[in-house]
């Protein structure tokens, strides 16, 4: 299951998203994780803003008992129009890492983000990608990135179909653990 909450001001927006992935197979769970995140965007242009932002993570599976993001910056809306939408920012983070079998982790990121949207004339369905990634400011060798892309097709009374492929990629991860994990999602949804 996936939700997403945006709102836009003259002057500011925010985002609110949650994931949650839950399987069972031979009656044992073989993925359980969630995420929830948001930023809060104050423009101080007509293109520029700073932003806040955080998430909290749970992947029993990759032995994140809880895996922390915060952070401020700086960022860019590159596009805004009613066909195409483009923003990227960049600033610093923190990331606390608490292991369930591993050591914990804590340190401090260069974070970064791009937010693109593109809708086609066909069905008026809309291409999107969004990503967020954090580069260990300590060690350059460890880095996390989530990204989502995608296809949205609208087809009636606000509902909504969807092709999506979330990427979560972490270059050091945990003992025994892979270091990409995959998720083709078809949903169906609503928007407003």
């Amino acid at each position: 299951a996936e939700s997403d909450l945006a709102a836009r001001a003259l002057d500011w927006r925010y985002a609110l998203n949650a994931k949650l992935r839950r399987e069972r197979a031979s009656d044992s769970t073989t993925v359980s994780n969630w995420l929830v995140g948001g930023n809060f965007d104050r423009f101080i242009g007509d293109r520029r803003f700073v932003y806040l932002r955080g998430s909290l993570e749970r992947d029993r599976f990759r032995d994140v008992a809880s895996r922390v993001a915060a952070g401020v910056g700086y960022g860019l809306q590159l596009v805004q129009t009613e066909r195409a939408k483009l923003s990227l920012r960049a600033g610093f983070d923190a990331i606390d890492v608490r292991r369930i079998a591993g050591a914990d982790e804590t340190w401090p990121a260069l974070g970064w983000g791009a937010n693109l949207a593109y809708r086609l004339d066909a069905l008026s369905a809309e291409l999107f990608h969004d990503q967020q990634g954090f580069l260990n400011l300590r060690d350059a060798s460890q880095m996390n990135v989530r990204s989502r892309s995608g296809l949205r097709v609208p087809f009636v009374s606000g509902l909504v179909a969807s092709l999506q492929l979330n990427l979560d990629w972490d270059s050091e991860p945990a003992s025994g653990r892979r270091s990409t994990d995959t998720t083709w999602l078809i949903g169906l949804g609503y928007a407003w």
